[in-house]
């Protein structure tokens, strides 16, 4: 009897495009220990790389423009790698089964994230390369650890999945810049909230010094900054989500057209 492909019962394929973003909060809710530790030990040397550029721009102290750029260049590769080592912990919960070793695998994967942040920082000007570059950043482990082959094969099959899948990851790019957007508007908010009502009326403290560093350029990086840091480990999260989503749907698409291939009767 043949098997009705419209009848296979894959929750995959019904699913809504944001609900990977769902799963990646459920995700942090129940294993936070998991990822915080490795993404922590990641941030720490990145934190203290950013904070000093910072420093830099703000006082234009142009002669340690490149020993600041140098350590920031070194604490990015840290990061990625320690960030890598979350990811693949998310990987191996979702899969229920331990991927493989990470580190034999390092070269390709900061290979990858290095062109992907080429494109997403200078193909920011024109949107469409930073799109893609962000989501292959964001892909680089789990991809490295499918499959042992050469990279840029591999990183043209993931664009071309990224590709196919625009549509779905339209909308979770658009919902996380919403969510940005109301955080940003949330911080500032609060912060003017802070400065010109709590401490000069409920605790009678003079504001003028701190209305003058928050109105500072330095101020204003580091708020950028920590905007980044309050996303970037829910983000490392729903990548790997979001590439196993996909993955789960291609499956279900190449099985569907497997079975309408079977029925088709035999010349």
């Amino acid at each position: 009897m043949p098997v009705d492909p419209r009848r296979i019962d894959l929750d995959i394929a019904n699913q809504s495009a944001l609900a990977p973003m769902d799963e990646a909060i459920q995700y942090l809710r129940d294993r936070p220990w998991r990822v915080l530790g490795p993404y922590l030990l990641g941030m720490t040397l990145y934190s203290v790389a950013v904070l000093a550029v910072i420093d830099v721009i703000a006082s234009q102290h142009r002669a340690a423009i490149p020993e600041m750029a140098a350590m920031l260049t070194v604490a990015t590769a840290w990061r990625w790698v320690w960030v890598a080592v979350a990811q693949r912990r998310v990987q191996e919960d979702l899969l229920n089964e331990p991927p493989p070793a990470l580190w034999r695998r390092l070269p390709r994967l900061l290979w990858v994230r290095l062109w992907a942040n080429f494109a997403l920082v200078w193909g920011g000007l024109v949107v469409i390369p930073a799109y893609y570059g962000l989501f292959l950043s964001g892909f680089a482990t789990p991809m490295v650890l499918e499959q042992e082959t050469h990279t840029w094969p591999q990183i043209k099959n993931t664009l071309s999945v990224i590709h196919k899948a625009s549509g779905r990851l339209t909308r979770v790019t658009s919902a996380m810049t919403v969510t940005l957007l109301l955080l940003a508007v949330s911080v500032f908010a609060l912060q003017v909230f802070m400065v010109h009502t709590v401490l000069p009326s409920l605790l009678g403290l003079d504001s003028a010094d701190l209305a003058l560093t928050m109105s500072s350029w330095s101020w204003f990086l580091c708020m950028c900054y920590f905007l980044f840091v309050a996303v970037d480990l829910y983000w490392s999260v729903l990548a790997v989500v979001l590439f196993n989503t996909i993955k789960s749907r291609r499956l279900g698409t190449d099985l569907r057209a497997r079975l309408r291939d079977l029925e088709q009767p035999n010349p």
